[in-house]
């Protein structure tokens, strides 16, 4: 027993081969403002800028680096593709190479609630009647998150998600 505990701190101590070749940083970047209400619908435009670092001391050639846009469609509540892509990249050793994806744009109508007044009558108060209201329900899509994969050859050698779920649904 006393010689298995070197070996299990010397297990435990070295480092865990990882998949990744290239480390991967995601800024999303919205095209106008955040969330822009014309009235009753919103737009929401995003685009990733992906930073993919080669940690090898080798170039990495043919990679191919994919991205998807992820958002909630607010009827359903499942989350869908909002848009993706796959941009070709080369990386020198030790350096970083910065891709810009393609603008997304998601529209939505938020939850909410429209007045209607019901004409003068018995009972209705002297400003115009009684009013009601009657509740939307929200539709469209939503932004929901990014996931970004890198393959080299057909291997993964990178990848990085808004959140972990996300990643199955690449």
């Amino acid at each position: 027993m006393k010689n298995l505990v070197p070996l299990f701190l010397a297990l435990a101590a070295t480092p865990v081969l990882a998949l990744d070749k290239v480390g991967v940083a995601v800024n999303v970047r919205t095209d106008g403002r955040a969330v822009d209400g014309n009235g009753k619908t919103e737009e929401q435009k995003r685009f990733l800028e992906i930073i993919v670092t080669n940690r090898t001391r080798e170039e990495l050639t043919d990679l191919s680096v994919k991205w998807v846009i992820f958002a909630t469609d607010l009827k359903s509540n499942d989350v869908t593709k909002a848009g993706k892509g796959d941009v070709k990249a080369s990386v020198y050793p030790q350096r970083n190479e910065v891709i810009t994806a393609q603008t997304v744009t998601m529209n939505y109508t938020p939850r909410h609630a429209e007045r209607s007044s019901q004409s003068k009558g018995k009972g209705s108060n002297k400003k115009g009647g009684n009013t009601t209201s009657k509740t939307v329900e929200a539709s469209g899509n939503r932004y929901k998150g990014w996931g970004v994969q890198v393959f080299q050859r057909g291997t993964m050698v990178g990848e990085a998600y808004s959140t972990h779920e996300l990643k199955t649904r690449m």
